[in-house]
């Protein structure tokens, strides 16, 4: 009874706050973007988001905060529709005025393919809020996807196929690339550990053989974690879509990170390439 108390006050609590944030006029969600860019032309072509929690007692929580609270509960599983939702309606803003986005992609825990119909779900949101531009929707999963149950997390990626919303892994060096096979991504997104041996006189192979490789698994590569302009005009030879680069990258051609929707639907797409 004591315990039944206890998370009733919480829930109390956590309204009262809310209710709180809410009046000072401050989102409780929202979508923090940052950008990856062309390798040949180092204009923006695509977007990661963020979904930060805000509240008047707790200030700023980002995903690393608080997703292991999260990854495999249903508080995660609706944060994560909520940030799709979110995404939908920037990605209407951004195509309907002209923006050239390849996709904006959206975080969600890799539990879900276990334990949500990905069909039913992702057809719903699409339905409900009329979305129009489901390819340029990517879902973005850690490097744990590829852990998961095969049949399960294979059927997910094949249903978003089918409604052509695009699917994203974030593979590090820890990561079995060989899963693709089984678990056919859109998009496979080089973590800074990997993107790190790009150049690297010690595996000079190491990146151009696995870009290669992902490409020939019909995988689109992108890297996170650019040091310098050496391994931007590498990893282009090498056929990477794109790139973020790091934040102790000193150049002209730094891309953003944690910015809100209004700064990175103000960059421009649209000057002439810049050459390489």
């Amino acid at each position: 009874m004591l315990d039944n108390l206890s998370r009733e006050f919480r829930k109390y609590v956590y309204r009262k706050r809310i209710k709180k944030t809410l009046k000072a006029g401050v989102k409780p969600l929202v979508l923090k973007y940052s950008q990856l860019s062309a390798c040949d032309t180092r204009l923006p072509i695509a977007y990661r988001t963020e979904t930060v929690v805000r509240s008047m007692s707790l200030g700023y929580l980002t995903s690393s905060e608080y997703k292991k609270a999260c990854e495999t509960s249903d508080v995660g599983f609706r944060l994560a529709e909520w940030s799709v939702i979110e995404a939908m309606r920037h990605i209407t803003r951004f195509i309907e005025s002209g923006r050239r986005i390849e996709w904006i992609s959206v975080r969600c825990p890799a539990k879900m393919v276990e334990r949500v119909d990905f069909y039913k779900w992702m057809k719903r949101l699409i339905k409900e809020n009329d979305f129009r531009y489901p390819k340029n929707l990517c879902l973005e999963f850690e490097a744990s996807l590829f852990e998961q149950k095969t049949e399960e997390a294979r059927l997910a990626v094949l249903d978003m196929k089918l409604l052509g919303v695009k699917t994203m892994v974030v593979a590090d060096e820890s990561t079995s690339t060989s899963m693709i096979v089984d678990i056919p991504v859109d998009i496979v997104l080089l973590a800074p550990s990997l993107t790190k041996w790009t150049g690297s006189r010690n595996k000079p192979q190491l990146i151009p053989t696995m870009v290669s490789y992902l490409k020939s698994m019909r995988a689109e590569v992108y890297a996170d974690g650019v040091l310098n302009n050496d391994q931007m005009l590498l990893l282009s030879r090498s056929e990477c879509g794109g790139f973020a680069t790091a934040p102790s990258y000193k150049g002209e051609y730094a891309t953003i990170r944690g910015v809100g929707v209004r700064k990175a639907f103000e960059q421009k797409d649209t000057e002439e390439d810049f050459e390489i």
